[in-house]
């Protein structure tokens, strides 16, 4: 069989700091000056991101197991995404 296929998401802004694009938005609109300055590029604190990634991810599959009755030696592998080339 295809086993479980099921998904939680959601969205935390609890991690913001550590992951945002600085212009661009209704908050800061796009200017020759924002465009300048490259404040409309992705920043992040690689490791605070990670950190908040795989603390948040093991708080969900845990509870992706126990939505659908199961338990983590029911799982015989799990294929979470991988943002870089780690």
């Amino acid at each position: 069989g295809l086993g479980v296929q099921d998904e939680i998401l959601r969205t935390d802004a609890s991690g913001r700091d550590f992951l945002r694009i600085e212009a661009g938005g209704s908050f800061l609109p796009p200017s020759h000056e924002t465009i300048d300055n490259k404040q409309h590029a992705i920043r992040q604190e690689g490791q605070s991101v990670f950190r908040f990634a795989v603390s948040r991810m093991a708080d969900t599959s845990a509870e992706l197991l126990e939505k659908n009755g199961l338990t983590g030696e029911d799982v015989a592998y799990l294929v979470p995404h991988q943002a870089n080339l780690r």
